[in-house]
C-alpha cells in the first residue's frame, strides 16, 4: 500500500541485502541478497529502496538480514503457558490499555 499511494514509489522496492542489519540500506539491484555493500539512504540507489522513491520514504519494507513477523493467537495451546508466560503477561497490559483507549476514542466520538 505505502508504495502504491499517490505519492509512492511507482517501480519495485529494492531489497536492503545488507549482512551486517543496518537500517536504511539497499542493495546493489531490486532483488540482492546477503551482500557486504551498503547504498546508504541518501544516494542514487540508497532512494530505491524507499516506499516513495526520495529520502522521505520508509525503508527496510523489503528485504533485509532477517524479517520477523510477531502474532499472539489466544487458543488455549498448550504452547502459550509453556513458552510466552512472560508475553502474556505485557499482552493482558495492551489489551488493558487498549480497552481503555477505545474507551476514551468513543466518549471523544459521542460528545
Amino acid at each position: 500500500y505505502l508504495s502504491k499511494s499517490q505519492y509512492g514509489n511507482p517501480n519495485e522496492i529494492w531489497n536492503n541485502s545488507n549482512n551486517s542489519y543496518k537500517t536504511g540500506c539497499a542493495g546493489s539491484s531490486v532483488d540482492a541478497s546477503n551482500e557486504d555493500i551498503c547504498n546508504e539512504y541518501h544516494t542514487t540507489d540508497g532512494v530505491k529502496a524507499s516506499t516513495t522513491g526520495n529520502i522521505y520514504g520508509i525503508y527496510d519494507m523489503s528485504g533485509g538480514a532477517f524479517e520477523y513477523v510477531s502474532v499472539y493467537v489466544d487458543n488455549s495451546h498448550s504452547n502459550l503457558t509453556t513458552y510466552v508466560i512472560a508475553f502474556t503477561h505485557h499482552t493482558q497490559n495492551i489489551k488493558m490499555y487498549m480497552k481503555w483507549l477505545k474507551l476514551i476514542v468513543n466518549q471523544i466520538i459521542t460528545n
